[in-house]
């Protein structure tokens, strides 16, 4: 096995078996996204979701097209009355 550095990609990956699903269940959602460091991070997916997964329909099905409806000018906003496009930024700290 080749050893994984910390500036380089690398997945490695485990398989655990344990008693039941409801301990299985609780310990997924536990470890699931725990931060080891700045870089590395644990993901844990159930062995169903990889099977799931791995039989996906791969057949493209092209999305319909939407009939093109034009907007109000795109400036529209800056002749708000309202003047909702306007907001201030201001900085009263002291240096």
């Amino acid at each position: 096995m080749e050893s994984c550095h910390l500036n380089s990609n690398c997945s490695n990956f485990v398989f655990v078996e344990l008693p039941n699903a409801e301990i299985a269940f609780s310990a997924a959602a536990i470890l699931h996204n725990v931060q080891f460091d700045a870089k590395h991070q644990l993901q844990v997916n159930h062995f169903e979701d990889i099977v799931k997964f791995s039989n996906l329909d791969t057949t493209f099905v092209e999305p319909e097209t939407e009939e093109f409806k034009p907007k109000e000018h795109l400036r529209a906003r800056l002749v708000d009355t309202q003047g909702r496009d306007q907001y201030a930024v201001t900085n009263r700290g002291t240096r």
